[in-house]
């Protein structure tokens, strides 16, 4: 308990420091998308919430946050992450299906750029993960 209230503090100050850096240069941290989350392996202590302040304003709690694209979980899994990218593909999927089934005349070519463009970008986009 003690070190998550040090890191509360250490996050809190680092913060405002940036802060002050973004206002001398007339930036803007915002706010209303930084959040707060913690990974730990104690299962106990891995849905605890931060209290991390800026501006006297305390940050929200996201136990799925999303950076660079990615969606992390707190077992650090990606279910959440591979779950939406179903999602969208299966979206993407059904555009082409319908494209693929009209009767104007989708040659093959252009169903082949529209499942690159659509389809391949979002399954390949951090496969590595």
């Amino acid at each position: 308990m003690q070190d998550i209230q040090e890191i509360e503090t250490v996050l809190s100050d680092d913060l405002s420091k940036s802060n002050n850096y973004f206002k001398q240069w007339y930036l803007r941290l915002n706010t209303t998308k930084t959040t707060t989350s913690l990974f730990h392996l104690d299962n106990h202590r891995a849905n605890q919430i931060l209290k991390v302040n800026i501006d006297n304003k305390l940050l929200p709690h996201d136990p799925c946050p999303k950076y660079l694209g990615v969606t992390l979980d707190r077992t650090l899994t990606y279910r959440t992450h591979l779950c939406n990218v179903s999602k969208k593909l299966n979206a993407r999927t059904a555009l082409i299906h319908k494209l693929a089934a009209t009767k104007w005349g989708a040659n093959q070519t252009v169903l082949k750029v529209s499942v690159l463009a659509l389809c391949y970008s979002v399954a390949e986009y951090c496969v590595a993960v």
